[in-house]
């Protein structure tokens, strides 16, 4: 994969794409979806999940001809990991946008669709600098993208469906749901061969602090590693009421009060490796970032009770919920643990109730499926989600 060196024009936050890039807005979204760039890539070793022998650096065959994908640092392992990151042996939907990156390639028709595996790293190195650079609160490359996949084309996989570093938006999916539907993709079965896979692709549904493995508990719906339902990625939540304004400053500069909409709208705080994979503590990169919260009907015992199934609320970022006491079972996902908290969650949001606005609604700490939307949209859809101007007026905006 060349190198190339382009201008990521910024104004107000807002990344302003190319004329053939379909995603837009901060972070890059189309149909409310999440986006990526990609490039392709075969050089015949076994990856950073250990997809090959053990006693050499060759590829399984499936790692050289199937739908397998490397993935930039920041998504790869949040915690920097470089070999066995917890990504390793998820899969992503990966959906062509009908756009690409000025002179890094072509144009490939908008809606196909495959599911890749993650089985490798793209690292923040020579000659991936363009593409793979994501990192703490400069959570995108040169081109503004969050994610970026490499692609498998050992086999000429990529280059004989006509994809030629097609912009994408892509979704965390069900391996095994994929290799049925691809047989090219493969299965949670095959990545168990893998180094990396022969004790962390087991079913884990909840941890007991030192990333120990246990049954899960009947009241959570959501399942597999990482856990989703209906085909989204599961998230915990609580409820809090500080009266400060938090860690991307959404009050008034001289003191820590928050401001009124902070206060008693819809507002979260996200834990360390979602606030910011750098681990910055403020101002991090997703402040003002809105997401999708919708519940699943679950929750985990003794911790809260059921709520109805297919609520969705959106909420603005505003706070970290940092690995500390009095969250760290709620906040601790961390690289050393598998990337889940103490309930097997990969996401927390710890929910804004000063006015009583979640406790109102007959929220209590239920599990949610979760999904990056944007903010204005939000707030047209309920005035008490915080819209792009709102989030200006915060020092970190």
């Amino acid at each position: 994969m060349k190198m190339y060196v382009t201008v990521l024009l910024m104004s107000m936050g807002a990344l302003l794409t190319e004329a053939n890039q379909k995603c837009t807005g901060n972070p890059l979204m189309y149909n409310g979806k999440l986006c990526a760039s990609t490039t392709k890539y075969a050089d015949g070793n076994k990856g950073a999940c250990g997809c090959g022998p053990a006693d050499n650096n060759d590829q399984f065959e499936w790692n050289h001809s199937g739908f397998v994908a490397a993935a930039n640092q920041a998504l790869f392992d949040a915690g920097e990991a470089s070999w066995c990151g917890e990504s390793c042996g998820k899969c992503v939907k990966l959906t062509t946008t009908g756009g690409f990156v000025d002179g890094q390639g072509q144009a490939t028709a908008d809606g196909q669709s495959r599911i890749f595996m993650i089985t490798n790293l793209c690292p923040n190195e020579a000659p991936n600098l363009s593409w793979c650079s994501q990192q703490g609160s400069v959570g995108v490359n040169q081109y503004g993208y969050g994610a970026h996949f490499d692609l498998e084309n050992g086999a000429n996989q990529i280059s004989g469906m006509g994809w030629d570093n097609p912009e994408v938006t892509w979704e965390w999916t069900d391996c095994d749901g994929g290799h049925l539907e691809y047989s090219s993709t493969p299965n949670d079965d095959m990545y168990k061969t893998c180094q990396c896979g022969q004790t962390e692709n087991e079913e884990i549904t909840n941890t007991n602090g030192n990333g120990d493995a246990t049954l899960a508990p009947t009241n959570q719906k959501c399942t597999g590693n990482p856990r989703m339902y209906n085909g989204k990625p599961c998230a915990s939540t609580t409820k809090y009421a500080d009266g400060s304004k938090g860690a991307c400053g959404c009050g008034p500069s001289e003191n820590n009060d928050q401001f009124e909409w902070n206060h008693s709208g819809f507002v979260a705080a996200a834990n360390q490796a979602l606030f910011d994979a750098g681990g910055v503590t403020w101002c991090g990169g997703w402040c003002g970032k809105c997401v999708k919260l919708t519940t699943t009907g679950g929750f985990v015992d003794g911790q809260g009770q059921a709520t109805g199934e297919g609520q969705s609320k959106v909420f603005m970022i505003t706070n970290l919920c940092s690995n500390t006491y009095p969250t760290p079972s709620w906040c601790s996902q961390h690289a050393s643990n598998g990337g889940v908290n103490q309930n097997g969650y990969g996401a927390h949001f710890n929910l804004q109730d000063g006015a009583n606005q979640i406790s109102g609604m007959g929220w209590d700490n239920p599990e949610v499926t979760w999904e990056l939307i944007d903010c204005d949209a939000g707030h047209l859809d309920d005035w008490r989600t915080p819209n792009n101007g709102m989030y200006m007026t915060c020092q970190c905006g």
